[in-house]
């Protein structure tokens, strides 16, 4: 009920942003399905099985697709040609994390090529593979060369919590002006101690 009333008050605001947003869409934006005002794509998004909802629209739209996530604008890249020319051109916005984590560069080469080869194992044998279970091994071998004498089941945690997190609904990744809900309902709090831990 008083998530309702929220988003009441807020009508106004939603009304404003709303017509601001039309006015700045004269730029053309890459193909994509079309959404509705206000939540744009989210309501067609399948969270159940994003790879072959995005493999879909890039058969359906071509290698760029563009999405609209609340007032979020999404820039789906599908083909390696595509990717490279996207990041070559524009390098710098995609280029924001600290030396600190490079020291560990060769680690995760190590361990991404590992994974990499035993995929391609499977694959080759036909036999199925645990992408979660996978990615939790990857990550747990990362993160202990990196923090050494760490406790296995603190990190297993933490591990879990993160990916809660990741698959969380916050307002303010699809509406920016309605990120004081994220702290309202103490899922800001939740994220920030997960990251501080």
């Amino acid at each position: 009920m008083a998530l309702l009333i929220i988003l009441v008050l807020s009508l106004p605001i939603l009304l404003l942003l709303l017509q601001r947003h039309r006015k700045s869409k004269s730029v053309r934006s890459p193909p994509g399905p079309r959404g509705l005002p206000l939540i744009g794509n989210i309501h067609q998004f399948d969270i159940s099985n994003t790879p072959r909802y995005l493999w879909n629209l890039s058969k359906q739209y071509g290698p760029l697709v563009f999405l609209r996530l609340g007032f979020v604008s999404v820039l789906v890249v599908s083909s390696a040609k595509m990717a490279k020319e996207v990041l070559k051109t524009h390098d710098l916005t995609f280029s924001g994390r600290p030396n600190l984590v490079q020291l560990f560069r060769p680690v995760r080469e190590d361990e991404v090529y590992r994974m990499i080869k035993k995929i391609s194992k499977s694959a080759d044998a036909s036999q199925p593979i645990n992408l979660s279970e996978m990615m939790m091994s990857l990550t747990s071998t990362i993160m202990r060369y990196e923090n050494e004498g760490g406790e296995k089941s603190r990190f297993n945690a933490l591990h879990k919590e993160t990916q809660v997190m990741l698959g969380s609904f916050f307002f303010a990744d699809h509406f920016p002006f309605l990120g004081w809900v994220d702290k309202l309902t103490g899922m800001r709090r939740r994220l920030e101690k997960n990251f501080e831990e």
